[in-house]
């Protein structure tokens, strides 16, 4: 067992237990990867946060540089905007099929000029320039890109320069998350569709799929900035002035525990099965020590030295920097009997996978869907596919047989027979694997369209009064059973025509 130093005096660091451990982290044999060739650092497994080399090929921009990926192939990154503009533009590298990319580029929101006046004793000398930036900094498996985007604005100095949180995805290009707000970021989205990020004047956030906003509680009086969100919304990140926090739901925040009583925490990572990886350390100290938490049945996490954890003798460890779903962690260190910290990097196997590793991880959740002649479907993609033992499509949280349809009991429900009644209902797929279950976001049945479209009160497939007093108090209210003509969501002219003619044809 390898001996720290610290302060010139000698310890072995032991964790303290904490009450409703779950167990005990498996412990580590770490390999020394520090001269791998590249093609040796292709065969390491995938981790979301950390890649050992970065994307080449067809499609790939001259300068990328890349920010995160996902295991579905897409990449964020970003290329200088170039002269006259000061900043990156952000781009996101969608996989061809054929071992290329094709490149999005993601333009910002707008240009922040910027100049001002200097008198240097003799003369006055006019300094000015352009700040234009679009920067990424997470993108999840359905390949929806987040980050922080310039908007148009001017000003005296670059400094002054307001950026706006964006998503991306090359369906519905680039939407400003808050227009009518002041500075914000969306620093990091999970494969639910659940963002995370901070707002000026309002805090850390964590934002629903459909929209809806939780901000984060305050951590010792300190606001919360978060980094990373996986598959559950448990988030990770920092708070004033020196220590990490996690966010295990709603609004709730909690400090990461630490070792030592160490005043500096660092959380780098954490896996969908909530493991949490970093380090702690004192102020200006090059020796930090790596660590991981360990996700309690109490809701809270317990810090492990990742020294402790290691049968690799003679490797000590400062930073854990990564770790996958399976339990591996990337890490850097040095070797006993010297003082080149962070020296060495180090890929550390579990000697067994912390529980819950093969949970499956769902990818892609269904999307709402309309049916067409009465025939409809939903579908997940797992990431993990090959652990995956079965799959339970329900309906409004009910179990749909599989004796009477056998597609509930795969990844893609069919529906046939679909009336106008069953419009609204909900729509998930519950995924087993021998580590347990993972329940997909829900998805809506919408209405199909009609091909009467006057027909919108009962009895339906009969034009009558109930349906004129229906379109006209619709219409009225601004109700969507009145929008019956383009532009959608316009209530004018266009919608009574179609209403009339509609009426006038009657139904088939």
């Amino acid at each position: 067992m390898a001996v720290r130093l610290n302060n010139g005096a000698a310890v072995c660091l032991v964790s303290a237990m904490v009450l409703n451990a779950a167990a005990e982290p498996p412990r580590y044999t770490a390999v020394d990867i520090t001269d791998w060739s590249p093609a040796q650092l292709a065969t390491l497994p995938f981790f979301k946060h950390w890649a050992p080399i970065p994307p080449s090929g067809p499609g790939v921009p001259a300068q990328f540089e890349m920010v995160d990926h996902a295991a579905s192939g897409f990449c964020a990154g970003t290329v200088p905007q170039g002269i006259p503009y000061a900043g990156s533009e952000a781009v996101l590298l969608t996989p061809d099929g054929s071992g290329g990319f094709t490149a999005s580029m993601v333009d910002p929101f707008g240009t922040y000029s910027w100049g001002y006046w200097s008198w240097d004793g003799h003369d006055s000398h006019y300094y000015f320039g352009y700040v234009r930036d679009s920067v990424p900094s997470d993108v999840n498996f359905a390949g929806v890109m987040v980050g922080t985007a310039t908007i148009a604005g001017s000003g005296d100095y670059a400094s002054g320069a307001v950026r706006h949180a964006f998503r991306f995805d090359t369906g519905d290009g680039a939407a400003d998350l808050f227009p009518s707000g002041g500075a914000s970021s969306a620093q990091a989205i999970n494969n639910r569709g659940e963002i995370t990020g901070y707002r000026s004047g309002v805090g850390a956030f964590r934002m629903a799929p459909d929209g809806t906003m939780t901000t984060l509680d305050p951590v010792e009086n300190a606001n919360p900035s978060p980094r990373w969100i996986n598959a559950n919304g448990v988030i990770i990140g920092a708070r004033y002035p020196s220590r990490s926090f996690v966010a295990p739901g709603g609004a709730a925040t909690q400090d990461l525990d630490t070792i030592n009583d160490f005043p500096v925490v660092s959380a780098a990572d954490l896996n969908d099965t909530s493991w949490i990886v970093g380090h702690a350390g004192n102020f200006g100290d090059a020796e930090t020590f790596a660590l991981i938490w360990e996700p309690l049945t109490n809701g809270t996490w317990a810090a492990w030295d990742l020294v402790e954890q290691l049968d690799t003798p003679d490797v000590l460890l400062e930073r854990a920097i990564a770790i996958n779903n399976a339990g591996h962690i990337i890490a850097s260190g040095h070797e006993d009997g010297t003082d080149l910290f962070n020296s060495r990097l180090y890929w550390l196997t579990p000697d067994a996978s912390p529980a819950g590793w093969c949970t499956p991880d769902i990818g892609i959740h269904p999307a709402d869907a309309t049916p067409e002649g009465g025939i409809a479907s939903f579908s997940v993609t797992v990431v993990n596919t090959d652990e995956v033992t079965g799959y339970a499509w329900r309906a409004d949280g009910i179990a749909i047989d599989p004796g009477l349809n056998p597609s509930a009991a795969t990844g893609t429900l069919m529906l046939s027979g679909v009336d106008a009644q069953a419009a609204g209902s909900l729509f998930d797929c519950v995924v087993t694997s021998a580590c347990g279950t993972s329940t997909s976001e829900p998805a809506t049945l919408l209405a199909e369209p009609s091909s009467c479209p006057a027909d919108i009160a009962e009895p339906f497939g009969v034009l009558d009064l109930s349906d004129i007093n229906a379109f006209i108090n619709g219409f009225v209210a601004r109700d969507p059973i009145a929008d019956l003509a383009a532009p959608e969501g316009v209530f004018d002219l266009a919608d009574v025509n179609a209403f009339i003619v509609s009426f006038v044809a009657g139904c088939p």
